[in-house]
């Protein structure tokens, strides 16, 4: 039974927006603040379970993956490096060279060592200085990315030897490894530290992991639950594994709502798939309206609570939403389309928002600069326009350029021995 992972586009294009709204109104009033930041994470578990989707029926032999059925040469991983490279690399130039180009508008520092760290895609593995990361602001998240794609080839055969009872157990202590140390750690009002903690790849390796994890958990389910060989049709209503149940020496931890809010566990029982899809129906759309209403709220308390709470839910979303993102991805793929976010998601133009997601992520800071210098103001109006522009461009330029190129630069995966 394969996967269906048809809202997740949609989820990046509902994720890419609002970071681009948040920007936009940030750029124009440092007052507001709509939590853009708390979506990055997002678009790290996202590259984790994705990619293990994608290569998690694989088995690892040398340098290659080979298909568990047919044993045939599925992926080398000089080939696999590339095409990751191929599907990063071209945005992420272009978007620094107009980025480049804006300077005369807004002044950023130049220097040799920035210079290198940008033509590498390396600057967030060496440096917390922000003045010294990619030309292009959002760029930041590249270099993490790649690090990411080049730990993916020995991630995977070790995740696939971890019996399926333990997977929930170390989800768990991803979460927790990720959120408390460095929650503490860049709660200081430190620049440098606020960097370590959300844009360095070790200290965001664990996020990127639990989208692994919950990956391989998906895909285990799925397998599970695979209808026979012998069978043309398998009727909704039959009963299906449940995923594994939270072990019991978990329970006591602090932070109990993690067994409800981590559901891929249930209570131990088979259910049917009406049930298994209601179930995730109603932990998808409570995991969106706690992280809206966190936002919300946020956005309406921010004086008081900067000051005698937390002094930038920016950063700490970025560690305490982690489990509620994983919710929901994980529940896109289980809930048959029955979640209102579920719905939305599916959407054509969101779809269409989604596939050109990275676009918009990088090239909306540039286009923002050019479009402001070009009206002379940083009114609404400019903030439409860019908005507007932003969206139309990516569009355009995903399927016009962008994903010619990819496809023309990429080695073919499969290959026979």
């Amino acid at each position: 039974m394969g996967v269906d992972s048809a809202a997740l586009d949609g989820l990046r294009g509902l994720a890419c927006i609002h970071i681009m709204v948040y920007h936009y109104i940030r750029y124009r009033t440092a007052s507001s603040d709509l939590m853009g930041a708390v979506e990055i994470p997002l678009f790290y578990l996202l590259s984790g379970f994705s990619l293990v989707l994608g290569y998690g029926r694989t088995t690892w032999s040398g340098a290659v993956w080979c298909s568990r059925e047919g044993g045939e040469h599925f992926m080398h991983i000089g080939k696999f490096y590339w095409n990751r490279l191929v599907r990063i690399l071209p945005l992420y130039y272009m978007a620094n060279l107009l980025a480049f180009y804006t300077f005369p508008i807004y002044p950023q520092v130049m220097t040799t060592i920035r210079a290198l760290l940008t033509i590498t895609a390396t600057s967030t593995w060496f440096t917390t200085d922000a003045t010294l990361y990619p030309y292009c602001g959002p760029a930041w998240t590249i270099p993490t990315l790649t690090a990411f794609y080049l730990t993916f080839p020995l991630i995977l055969p070790g995740l696939q030897k971890i019996p399926a009872s333990l997977l929930p157990s170390l989800m768990v202590w991803l979460y927790y490894s990720q959120s408390l140390p460095f929650m503490l750690i860049s709660y200081g009002r430190s620049a440098a530290l606020m960097w370590v903690t959300t844009g360095h790849p070790i200290s965001r390796l664990p996020v990127f992991l639990l989208g692994c994890v919950a990956g391989q958990a998906r895909l285990l389910h799925s397998s599970t639950n695979a209808p026979s060989s012998s069978s043309t049709n398998t009727p909704s209503s039959t009963s299906i594994t449940p995923f594994s149940p939270l072990p019991r020496h978990l329970s006591p931890l602090p932070c109990s709502w993690l067994a409800e809010l981590f559901p891929w566990w249930g209570a131990g029982q088979e259910e049917t798939t009406e049930e298994l899809e209601e179930r995730w129906r109603w932990r998808v759309d409570r995991s969106a309206v706690v992280m809206v209403a966190v936002m919300a709220s946020w956005y309406s308390w921010r004086p008081w609570l900067s000051t005698h709470i937390i002094h930038d839910i920016n950063i700490m979303g970025q560690f305490l939403f982690v489990n509620l993102q994983m919710v929901v991805i994980l529940g896109l793929t289980l809930d048959g389309g029955r979640s209102l976010l579920g719905r939305l998601c599916r959407l054509p133009p969101l779809v269409g928002l989604g596939q050109a997601s990275m676009a918009i992520y990088l090239l909306h800071r540039p286009l923002w600069a050019l479009v402001t210098a070009y009206t002379k103001d940083q009114a609404n109006p400019t903030l439409f326009l860019a908005a507007s522009l932003t969206i139309l461009l990516s569009i355009t330029f995903t399927k016009l350029v962008d994903e010619p190129l990819r496809n023309r630069l990429k080695v073919s995966s499969v290959k026979a021995v």
